[in-house]
């Protein structure tokens, strides 16, 4: 039963890791790639001993100390408001380094600021995956296609309309 238990649990673990983590890598090359790493990175912090195995003692023991950093006034209970701290706070941290590594690959001589020659010569893969043919041109229906069907660009785009005064915007004011 606590065999079980233990593989329906893990199992669950690692759907709730992958998934997201696969539909981020969605549409990319080294999508494949970054699931693997993401899903061995979360899964080697549950293996506390390190065996390459994950007991139960070893998630209820993450779960454990998962809430205790969520709860921040250390009174047992978690309210809405540390939950969503927490999560802010996780998603402010992703960010920031986010930003520091991608400032850093463009810092090539790793001065602490970035050239104007610096700048160009960076490559700009978001824009370029548009690229249908592989010429250097981007073509914008074909490139609105394609956004068109990753989730978050189609809310974006379903956003944004023409204004009756001409002018471009966001029409949710």
């Amino acid at each position: 039963m606590k065999r079980t238990l233990l593989v329906a649990i893990t199992a669950t673990a690692a759907a709730a890791l992958v998934l997201p983590a696969a539909a981020h890598g969605r549409g990319r090359g080294d999508g494949d790639k970054r699931v693997e790493f993401i899903v061995k990175d979360r899964l080697e912090g549950i293996d506390l001993d390190g065996d390459g195995a994950i007991t139960e003692e070893e998630l209820e023991a993450k779960r454990a100390a998962h809430f205790a950093e969520m709860d921040a006034n250390k009174d047992g209970a978690l309210t809405q408001a540390e939950m969503d701290a927490y999560h802010e706070a996780k998603r402010a941290e992703a960010k920031a380094k986010m930003k520091a590594k991608r400032f850093a690959k463009m810092d090539k001589d790793g001065n602490g600021s970035i050239s104007a020659e610096e700048f160009a010569d960076h490559p700009m893969p978001m824009m370029m995956r548009f690229d249908d043919d592989g010429d250097g041109i981007v073509v914008i229906e074909d490139m609105m296609d394609d956004m068109g069907d990753h989730p978050r660009m189609r809310k974006r785009i379903h956003r944004f309309e023409w204004r009756d005064d001409g002018a471009e915007g966001d029409d949710s004011e």
